[in-house]
């Protein structure tokens, strides 16, 4: 039997597919920005294969993400746009960071990711917020 591309399926929909053709199906859950249960690899592709041989496809958990813009904003801001595009790791607020510039008091200075990132959905993030301080006008 020729082995169909099954890559873009949902999970169920592909091990369906390939056991009717008589394939043992191996499912390996992957991490991945894809849609969770969506298939986003597979072996054998397009060859022939006996009934009985074991086809393996990797199926996203959906649990990548990429970390949004967080500096500068409030901490509150920070922390829900990680939310928003689906972080449900813990949160901390470090040290903060002296600076002479007023407009920038209680704003992310610093966070332990990068806009634009690839993260764990689950990932720690931490910030450090400006603390104004008159001395460092000096």
């Amino acid at each position: 039997f020729t082995v169909p591309d099954v890559t873009g399926m949902d999970r169920d929909r592909a091990v369906s597919t390939l056991e009717e053709m008589r394939f043992q199906v191996n499912v390996r859950m992957v991490d991945s920005q894809e849609p969770e249960n969506r298939v986003i690899s597979m072996t054998n592709r397009g060859e022939k294969l006996a009934a009985g041989d074991t086809v393996t496809i990797d199926v996203s958990n959906n649990q990548l993400m990429t970390a949004p813009h967080l500096v500068p904003m409030s901490g509150a801001d920070a922390k829900r746009a990680l939310s928003d595009a689906g972080w449900k790791g813990s949160w901390t607020v470090g040290e903060t960071i002296p600076t002479g510039a007023l407009v920038d008091n209680n704003q992310v200075g610093w966070a332990s990711v990068n806009q634009g990132a690839t993260i764990r959905k689950s990932d720690p993030v931490e910030v450090r917020l400006w603390r104004f301080d008159p001395a460092a006008l000096l």
